[in-house]
């Protein structure tokens, strides 16, 4: 999909790196920028039949597949706020940079959330208490 003039993402299931086990192809990602291609594995896998390359996104409704889409969406978004940030900074924006800045990002999944009743510890009451117990 072209993001912009010179950004395009776009994701693909590698029928030749599939498992003969299990029958599912891991979907990679692939940056173009001015025409250089870097692709990369996007750390997801799917049936290559379930594949919808015009939408790129796995077809199906099961809780799995829409986990795939979902990461899927966050990678795109995740590349594309890299790929405006370089340019915003006037840096030289590559592919090859792109995918080592986007390998290096914090993983979203990796991020506990913090449990909803719990409060954070940078209110000022909190502080408060912290410094009297």
């Amino acid at each position: 999909m072209k993001v912009n003039e010179r950004l395009s993402i776009l994701f693909y299931p590698s029928r030749k790196r599939a498992s003969a086990t299990s029958d599912l192809a891991p979907i990679y990602t692939r940056i173009t920028i001015d025409e250089q291609r870097k692709d990369f594995p996007s750390g997801q896998k799917c049936r290559p039949n379930d594949w919808d390359s015009k939408k790129q996104i796995v077809t199906g409704r099961t809780p799995d597949v829409r986990a795939i889409n979902n990461a899927i969406t966050d990678i795109k978004a995740t590349l594309v706020k890299l790929y405006d940030q370089l340019v915003l900074k006037g840096e030289l924006v590559t592919s090859e940079r792109l995918k080592m800045l986007f390998k290096n990002y914090p993983s979203l999944i990796d991020v506990q959330p913090r449990p909803v009743n719990q409060p954070s510890l940078k209110t000022p009451e909190l502080q408060d208490r912290k410094t009297l117990l």
